[in-house]
C-alpha cells in the first residue's frame, strides 16, 4: 500500500497487519463500510500517537487520513469488480462506497478528534515560541501546516489535482461544500457560510480564487 508522506515506519507493520485481520474478520460486500471504519481507526490511533511523540506532523496526518481512506474505498471498489463492469460501474461503486464511509458518525469523530489533536499542538507550538524566540514560527506556517481546516481544503484539492485536469474554482467550492469544509471565521461571521455561496458573490469570489491558487502552490511547491 501507498503510506502517506512521513508515516513512520515503525507503524507500517502493525497497520498491514490489521489491514488483513479486518478483511478477514469482514469478508462481505455489505461489511465494507464497517471493515473500512475499523481499519481507519487504527490509522487514526497511529496517526495521533506519532503526532503527540512528533514523528509527525498533524497537517500531514489529517492528509493522511483522507489518502488512507481513499485507497481502502479504491481497494474494496476493485475487490468487487464483475468482468462485465464498465469504467462508470466502477465509479459508481467507488462513489457509493465513500460517500457511506465519509458522511457516517464515525468520520466525523475521527476528523474531530485529530482537530482538537491539531488545536493542542498548534497551542504547545505557541507557548514554545513565546518562551524561545529562536523557535517562533510565522503564523502563516502554523495556518497551513496545523490548522485541520486548510489541511482538510488541500487534502481535498490535492485528491483533484491527481487526476491531471486542472479543476475549476467552482468544481473546488462544491467539493470542498460535499466535504463540510468551512469557510474562513470571518467570513462566515458576514453571512458566507458555504464555498459555494461565497463564489456566488463577486466579492468574494476573487477571494475564494486567490485562495485555491494559494492552496495549489502549497500543495505543488511545499517549503
Amino acid at each position: 500500500m501507498d503510506y502517506p508522506p512521513g508515516f513512520p515506519s515503525r507503524f507500517k507493520p502493525r497497520l498491514e497487519a490489521e489491514i488483513l485481520k479486518f478483511k478477514y474478520r469482514y469478508p462481505l460486500a455489505g461489511d465494507a463500510a464497517e471493515r473500512i471504519d475499523k481499519t481507519i481507526s487504527i490509522y487514526v490511533n497511529m496517526a495521533c500517537e506519532a503526532v503527540k511523540s512528533g514523528e509527525w506532523e498533524i497537517g500531514l496526518a489529517l492528509d493522511g487520513l483522507k489518502d488512507f481512506a481513499r485507497q481502502l474505498c479504491e481497494d474494496h471498489a476493485n475487490n468487487m469488480r464483475l468482468d462485465f463492469w464498465t469504467e462508470k460501474d466502477w465509479n459508481e461503486s467507488l462513489k457509493r462506497v465513500t460517500w457511506i464511509v465519509t458522511n457516517s458518525i464515525e468520520w466525523c469523530r475521527h476528523l474531530e478528534r485529530m482537530a482538537v489533536l491539531a488545536e493542542r499542538q498548534s497551542a504547545k507550538s505557541g507557548k514554545a515560541s513565546s518562551t524561545n524566540p529562536r523557535q517562533e514560527t510565522s503564523d502563516a506556517k502554523i495556518r497551513g501546516e496545523r490548522d485541520p481546516i486548510v489541511a482538510a481544503r488541500r487534502a481535498e484539492l490535492r485528491n483533484m489535482l491527481r487526476s491531471g485536469k486542472r479543476p475549476t474554482a467552482l468544481s473546488v467550492c462544491k467539493r470542498w461544500d460535499s466535504q463540510g469544509i468551512k469557510t474562513p471565521e470571518s467570513w462566515r461571521e458576514e453571512g458566507v457560510e458555504t464555498w459555494q455561496q461565497a463564489f456566488q458573490k463577486q466579492t468574494y469570489r476573487s477571494r475564494t480564487k486567490k485562495l485555491i491558487s494559494k492552496d495549489s502552490k502549497a500543495i505543488q511547491h511545499p517549503d
